[in-house]
């Protein structure tokens, strides 16, 4: 799939625009062409925590794609939300499936 956004005058175009892999820029004409790959795997972690007992549980959706191998998840301590933040080395890993769903 590709989009093209119109930037009017060539002079008007950011001096370092950035964009995904596959992409292509024609300046003269004012134009940026990108590619989107939507069918790439997504990984999204999940957190929930047990009210009661005050037990965490890890676990994560694999969406858009099968992975081609299985990946980790990771949980830190932290003193933020970004991986600068993180303390130390992971406090729990997990070993992903390769087929999409919910574990």
């Amino acid at each position: 799939m590709f989009g093209a956004q119109d930037f009017g005058d060539p002079d008007s175009v950011p001096d370092d625009p950035t964009f995904g892999p596959g992409s292509g820029s024609d300046f003269a004409s004012g134009q940026v062409q990108w590619e989107l790959d939507l069918d790439q795997p997504k990984i999204t972690p999940s957190l929930s925590v047990d009210d009661q007992t005050g037990n965490v549980e890890l676990g994560y959706t694999i969406s858009k794609a099968d992975l081609p191998n299985p990946s980790t998840v990771d949980l830190y301590w932290a003193t933020g939300t970004t991986p600068d933040t993180e303390i130390g080395g992971p406090i729990a890993t997990l070993t992903t499936d390769k087929v999409q769903g919910s574990y």
